[in-house]
């Protein structure tokens, strides 16, 4: 049988959460913060919610702005994922084992995919892994196969062309910026203005809930709105920390005379220069598919206004008379896959497991150990 006739575990494991369950299901079994400290407070996460965006220095993020740094610390991140999340590894459970398809960021290193296939197949004995481009299972998600991801979570931030299913590491533009600098900056506005001392957790649930992007210039206002802090007292967030927190650093204001069209990522250029810069670097021929499908991926587009805001960035950087589209597009009911992008890298992981040709992609352990750690590099996605 080949290993996907059973099913393969689908792991999403970013800079905040990880994202865990079965192909073919519709949403993670389970979502989790991605540190390590004693098994006693992950377990507790639920009671202790600060660890998510770095909130707290006692627990340990194995990975940092979308690298792996700590390799031990990752190992005990997914003791727990296989032990107390999903109650079985993949060596066991059904009949030879389980296989692991497994995202990984947009121009990973070869030495860390190897390393994350050697942890799978020799800590963890997977008979079979996948690693696969979270910009391409996100594209996936969106029920395409071409375009490009603006793919933007907790610690990067990437544009991944995709012709085909398959990504074009040459056009790919990734910047370290992401969900935690919104929250670290909302903390840093409400802490001076309000002279008080704010968990970074309440930081990062007031950014989730009443940051907002500015589609106008100049700044079109959210007005003040009240939250409630943990300990009972409320505090009054006001309209320039709700709608400059994220819009400044995502969308920072450019004038077209400042705009830096070398084509490197610049993060002062915004993220509507970062896209177009991305499609500028492909084949002329495929610069209509892409711009004609900018699908956005991850926590951090979620903000109210993003993609009404990047689509009038975006109006501002391209050649006049270029037709572009983004995804989902606020005017129109595209709702489904609107509420999925969340998560649409492991939704897109859960779609491809479940497919036929996705044995193609996985790397069984036996070819592992005949063959070498070079073989991860032929066969991934």
């Amino acid at each position: 049988a080949s290993p996907m006739e059973e099913g393969c575990f689908v792991v999403d494991a970013g800079s905040s959460s990880v994202k865990v369950g079965y192909s073919g299901e519709d949403s993670p079994r389970s979502i989790f913060p991605a540190i390590v400290d004693d098994p006693v407070l992950l377990l507790s996460f639920s009671r202790r919610p600060e660890a998510r965006d770095g909130g707290d220095e006692s627990l340990q993020h194995p990975i940092q702005r979308s690298r792996v740094t700590d390799w031990d610390k990752m190992e005990r991140m997914f003791d727990h994922m296989f032990d107390t999340e999903l109650h079985v590894y993949p060596d066991n459970g059904m009949g030879s084992g389980t296989p692991v398809l497994m995202t990984e960021p947009p121009l990973v290193e070869y030495k860390a995919r190897e390393k994350m296939a050697q942890l799978l197949f020799e800590t963890f004995k997977a008979p079979a892994i996948a690693l696969c481009n979270s910009g391409t299972l996100s594209l996936f998600a969106s029920g395409r196969t071409r375009g490009v991801v603006l793919e933007c979570g907790s610690g990067t931030t990437s544009a991944v062309p995709i012709f085909e299913g398959f990504s074009l590491n040459h056009a790919t533009l990734r910047l370290d910026v992401g969900g935690q600098d919104v929250t670290q900056r909302m903390h840093s506005m409400l802490t001076e203005r309000k002279r008080m001392d704010l968990p970074m957790d309440s930081a990062r649930v007031i950014k989730e809930k009443l940051a907002h992007i500015s589609t106008d210039t100049p700044v079109q206002q959210e007005p003040p709105a009240e939250f409630e802090l943990p300990d009972g007292s409320v505090i009054t967030v006001d309209s320039e920390c709700r709608n400059r927190c994220a819009t400044d650093l995502l969308f920072p204001a450019i004038s077209p005379e400042s705009l830096d069209l070398s084509l490197a990522a610049q993060p002062d250029n915004g993220l509507a220069a970062l896209v177009q810069k991305s499609i500028l670097m492909c084949d002329k021929d495929l610069q209509p598919d892409l711009f004609n499908s900018v699908v956005l991926s991850g926590g951090s587009t979620m903000f109210p206004g993003f993609s009404e805001r990047l689509r009038r960035d975006l109006e501002s950087v391209v050649m006049p008379g270029t037709e572009f589209s983004v995804v989902p597009d606020s005017r129109q009911a595209e709702r489904g896959y609107s509420s999925q992008r969340k998560h649409a890298a492991w939704i897109g992981g859960s779609m491809f497991g479940s497919l036929e040709t996705a044995k193609h992609v996985f790397v069984s352990r036996q070819e592992w150990e005949d063959i070498g750690e070079s073989v991860v590099h032929k066969k991934s996605l």
